[in-house]
């Protein structure tokens, strides 16, 4: 079962949003993305986006080379991921959105205009010069 995403002292939603997004791609388990996770995850929040495979291996080059460990250059880490995502590489919100649809917040509707709000039909005034 998957819970909502809550704001708990010292781990903001935004950290813990970046943390679900990394654990759903890192299919191992061994606690950081490789080449192919993260391919998945740079496809997964890009649906519009056919990638041919040289820019993909540019995306992933310029992301590795940032934001991974010089000790595993071609691989991601959390805080990493976190960091790719605090320089703006990424739209944390809309990609949890797209990635988590039932857990992200909906759009509040437009309120609709409430009787006293409505525009009113203009009409003569009382106040204004009659025509003779």
């Amino acid at each position: 079962m998957v819970t909502p995403v809550r704001t708990f002292a010292g781990a903001p939603a935004r950290r813990e949003k970046v943390r679900r997004i990394f654990e759903l791609f890192d299919a191992d388990g061994d606690g950081a993305l490789g080449r192919s996770e993260l391919s998945a995850l740079v496809a997964a929040v890009n649906p519009g986006v056919v990638f041919t495979a040289d820019q993909l291996c540019s995306v992933l080059d310029a992301v590795f080379r940032s934001y991974a460990g010089a000790a595993d250059a071609d691989r991601l880490s959390l805080a990493g991921l976190l960091r790719s995502y605090d320089d703006g590489a990424g739209d944390v919100d809309r990609d949890f959105a797209a990635l988590f649809p039932d857990l992200a917040p909906s759009p509040k509707p437009s309120p609709s205009p409430s009787p006293s709000t409505r525009p009113r039909p203009r009409s003569r005034s009382r106040l204004s010069p009659r025509s003779k």
